[in-house]
This record gives structure tokens, sequence and C-alpha cells, in this order.
């Protein structure tokens, strides 16, 4: 949860700040020059591999109260067959 209230605090300050200065906002992400490399590397099997282990942890974590990858995984298993 602290992570939570921090972020929105942080937001809170960054939109305080550009709406001081408009010249602090950031670029749209697609203005970036590796934008389009980034979207690649997305569809790599180790970042999929990565969000899939994150997401089996986080419904884990909600349904159980701990970590679980030893017993539910057949369930990860699922999620990467679909990759």
């Amino acid at each position: 949860m602290a992570t939570r209230e921090t972020q929105r605090k942080e937001i809170g300050d960054y939109e305080a700040r550009v709406a001081k200065n408009p010249k602090l906002k950031l670029p749209k992400l697609e203005s970036y020059p590796d934008y389009k490399e980034a979207l690649k590397e997305k569809e790599c099997f180790t970042y999929k591999l990565g969000k899939a282990l994150i997401t089996a942890n986080s419904v884990l974590v909600c349904r159980r109260g701990g970590s679980g990858y030893a017993r539910e995984h057949s369930a990860i298993v699922s999620n990467l067959i679909q990759l």
C-alpha cells in the first residue's frame, strides 16, 4: 500500500510542477528514439515469461496470502503455453 500512496504523491507533485511550468512536461513515449525497439522487445519470450510469472504471483498472493509457485505450477505452465 505504501507504494501506491508514494506513486499518487509523486504524480500529484509532477502535475503541480507541470501546471506551474509546462516546459517540464515529459514527451510522449512515441517520440523517444528507442520506442519501436521497446515494442519489439515486448514480443520476446523472456518478456512474456516474466509477465506470466508476475501475473501468476499476483493471483496466488491474492488467493492464498503468499507465494505459491510450487503449489500452482500448472496455472503458470498453462499461461506460458498460451504465449
